[in-house]
């Protein structure tokens, strides 16, 4: 699609810029910006300490260019121009800071990389996950997928792991994904939480209340009947709150006030607090996400490197995590070695079962815990048959 052709029909592609309000540069001055150049939008700013930032989401083709639209036409018509234009025309328009990517665009119109990604708006400032699995060694896994070392601490009913370096990376890479029961993060006033159910990842946010800009006519539409406004409005959450009721199995009681916490739109220092006591997993993942604990005050404080599995695996069975032969099972074999022999061949089977099931699947990730089980118990059959 070049700059000229103009189209009916949207190809539902989304860009995200984002542009520094200040004294002289309030939200009305930038709306009243993108009315001018005929651009939809929707606008939702966030405070980011003693700096606020408008996050501005705008149509594109998919391509670079962002759509614009036909004011002296009928129907609802599309016009593509190369979206770095249109953001040093904001940036020149309003004499402000606009960051598409990790490019900063000056007031002038110029731009440049910034100095340091980690610091530009939208991305998440901290970060921190829950999980069940109180092993550390296992979590050496999850440290590789992400490229650098995790800070993981011992907490009731489980572990919390985090990371400082650049939490975004660590949110973007999907290695929570890998052993987590909910992950959540903070980034400027916004607050997020995510978790994993059945094959799909699930996102709530807190973002506040999304201003539409919309500069077409009311009786515009395009050639699928809808308006800039209908395609303004925020799409059916992936996070419908039923899905997280079903994972975490929550009462009527606790599922009522999950609906009631995620269609608060407005983010507060409690959002993710009170998600952790709906959850019912504490409030210490919050707290580290909200930058209230740090976690090495948690106790078993430690830093995780990254490593491949089977270095993993060397270490869990150094420490003995995960190894059957302890004094009480010892005493079992040996006065009943077939019942014994009976346990070994079932979880061997249920391990293999798992395993196949998620590669069936093409969850490899979820691979990864059942094989390690079918390797410790692989040995365990050995030693049992050697009369060890």
């Amino acid at each position: 699609m070049s700059e000229s052709t103009v189209t009916d029909t949207f190809p539902f592609g989304i860009e995200v810029v984002y542009a520094r309000l200040t004294s002289t540069v309030a939200t009305k001055d930038l709306t009243a910006a993108l009315l001018e150049m005929h651009q939809p939008a929707v606008v939702t700013v966030d405070d980011w300490g003693d700096q606020q930032w408008a996050e501005i989401l705008l149509p594109t083709d998919g391509r670079a260019q962002s759509l614009s639209v036909e004011v002296d036409t009928p129907t609802l018509q599309w016009r593509p121009r190369p979206l770095t234009a249109l953001v040093g025309a904001i940036a020149r328009q309003l004499e402000t800071d606009v960051v598409w990517g990790e490019d900063v665009y000056d007031g002038a119109g110029s731009a440049a990389p910034a100095s340091d990604p980690r610091l530009l708006p939208g991305r998440a400032e901290s970060i921190a996950w829950f999980s069940k699995l109180d092993a550390p060694e296992l979590f050496g896994i999850v440290a590789g997928a992400v490229g650098r070392p995790l800070a993981w601490a011992k907490v009731h009913g489980g572990c919390v792991v985090s990371e400082s370096v650049d939490p975004q990376s660590t949110l973007d890479s999907g290695a929570w994904l890998v052993e987590s029961e909910v992950m959540m993060w903070t980034s400027g006033t916004a607050r997020g939480a995510g978790m994993f159910f059945r094959q799909e990842p699930y996102v709530h946010l807190w973002r506040g209340k999304p201003l539409i800009v919309d500069p077409s006519e009311p009786w515009h539409r395009d050639a699928a009947g809808l308006t800039v406004a209908e395609y303004s409005v925020p799409l059916p959450a992936h996070d419908e709150h039923e899905v997280w009721v079903q994972r975490f199995g929550l009462d009527a009681d606790r599922a009522e006030r999950l609906r009631i916490l995620f269609r608060q739109q407005e983010p507060t220092s409690q959002s993710l607090t009170l998600l952790t006591e709906i959850l019912g997993i504490g409030p210490t993942v919050a707290e580290v996400a909200e930058g209230v604990t740090h976690i090495s005050e948690l106790d078993e404080f430690m830093i995780v490197e990254p490593a491949t599995k089977w270095q993993a695996f060397r270490k869990s069975m150094r420490s003995g995590r995960g190894k059957p032969a302890g004094t009480r099972w010892r005493r079992f074999r040996t006065t009943y070695p077939r019942w014994s022999m009976a346990v070994v061949v079932s979880v061997m089977i249920f391990a293999v079962g798992f395993v196949t099931a998620n590669a069936i699947a093409g969850d490899y990730w979820g691979m990864l815990l059942p094989s390690l089980v079918v390797a410790v118990w692989s040995r365990e059959l050995f030693t049992h048959r050697a009369g060890t």
